[in-house]
């Protein structure tokens, strides 16, 4: 049974979630269900939700675990008999870590199923006996308020913590991009050339935990990527030519002339990977009239596939999610964007159009990753967002490069 209230005045951040698992069945817990359901329409928890139905077509026993997974505070109540999906309801609230209120109604009758869950669960949470329908009223309200105030200060915490975190990573993004634009960051990082000039890309793949006490890598997770550098490869190389251990954590670089790096990938010690190119905004000969311009599918592409290797690199590094992409142009004003004729459905050529990039500073907000994706399509449609902004500012429209499912087609 999953709670879900419609009250309009709700005092708190949010809604929070009850899910009230018990066996419905011959009128079992019929008293204690009845009551459950008064006291939420009662408005007396105004945080509590209550719905008593199961939407088709999604199978019962798969919606039944999914709003486990969801809610925010589980209840379970037993009596003679128990059901697999009760048993399983309870698995998924014990592995999610949620609150788990369980209360027994004292039964000469029970059967030896339940009786052996009953002694399975007593190891890992405490369970209230009743025997009257007085004290189970008492025991849930009672239960409730403690287990209601107790999630709302976790988050109230947990928002407090998400604000700070967001912000440090702003200001971590902030901070790189004006040490990129001073011209400084080739001796900080210890570039074995200078930066390439002209308009550049900045990609950052930054944990949600970086900057968090005791989080982070050492030293020697990062030896076994020494002898494997090549692999690590920044936005739009297929190589690098160099790779070397710094004071952030660990560089590597595609030198392409003698007198300048195009790209390079930096991982640090906290686990943030910054990747900045310079080639996929050179002004192209193929370009017409020397148009500045953006290759639409290439610099999508090359931005989906460098977001799966760092996901990658992440993952072998042990870095749990989630995590925030964060995308940045630099010197970019004026630049176009550049399609496919065929993905192009107005009447005019991409260069004839009047929109393009109107600030040197292109800021694209971050997206976040829950998890970690090793699927091409689900990578672009995480980025899907960050390329609408760049088509919008560079062309007037979101991408073209997706089709009306949302998979990239470029």
């Amino acid at each position: 049974m999953y709670m879900k209230n419609n009250k309009k005045a709700i005092k708190v951040v949010r809604k929070l979630v009850v899910f009230v698992s018990a066996v419905i069945r011959n009128d079992e817990l019929a008293e204690e269900l009845k009551f459950v359901c008064k006291l939420i329409e009662s408005g007396i928890f105004e945080s509590v939700q209550f719905d008593c139905t199961s939407p088709e077509p999604t199978p019962p026993r798969t919606w039944s675990l999914n709003n486990v997974e969801e809610c925010d505070i589980f209840v379970q109540i037993l009596d003679k008999t128990i059901s697999d999906i009760v048993k399983e309801e309870y698995e998924t609230a014990k592995n999610y870590h949620k609150p788990q209120l369980i209360f027994v109604k004292d039964n000469s009758n029970r059967d030896h199923e339940l009786m052996a869950f009953i002694d399975y669960i007593k190891h890992d949470v405490k369970y209230k006996k009743f025997t009257t329908i007085e004290e189970f009223e008492k025991f849930l309200k009672e239960s409730l308020d403690q287990a209601i105030l107790k999630t709302i200060r976790e988050k109230t915490q947990k928002a407090e913590d998400i604000k700070k975190s967001t912000e440090f990573i702003e200001d971590f993004r902030t901070e790189r991009l004006e040490l990129i634009k001073s011209g400084n960051l080739s001796k900080l990082l210890n570039l074995p050339k200078p930066l390439d000039e002209g308009p550049k890309i900045a990609l950052h793949l930054v944990p949600f935990r970086a900057f968090d006490s005791g989080s982070g890598i050492s030293l020697r997770t990062l030896i076994p990527f020494v002898k494997e550098y090549q692999t690590l490869l920044p936005i739009a190389t297929s190589l690098v030519n160099h790779g070397r251990i710094n004071s952030d954590g660990y560089l590597t670089c595609w030198e392409k002339t003698d007198t300048s790096v195009f790209s390079y990938l930096q991982i640090f010690y906290n686990g943030c990977i910054e990747s900045v190119d310079t080639s996929l905004l050179k002004p192209s000969i193929l370009s017409p009239r020397g148009i500045q311009a953006i290759p639409s599918s290439r610099f999508e592409k090359k931005l989906i596939d460098a977001l799966l290797r760092f996901l990658s690199i992440e993952k072998q590094l042990g870095i749990d999610p989630p995590f925030f992409i964060m995308l940045s142009l630099l010197g970019a004003s004026g630049y176009k964007m550049a399609v496919k004729r065929e993905f192009d459905d107005s009447f005019e050529p991409w260069w004839q159009k009047p929109t393009s990039i109107d600030s040197d500073e292109l800021i694209i907000p971050k997206i976040p990753i829950e998890n970690f994706e090793s699927d091409f399509n689900k990578a672009a449609k995480i980025m899907k967002p960050i390329f609408d902004a760049v088509s919008c500012a560079a062309r007037g429209t979101c991408s073209v490069n997706f089709d009306s499912k949302g998979n990239w087609k470029g």
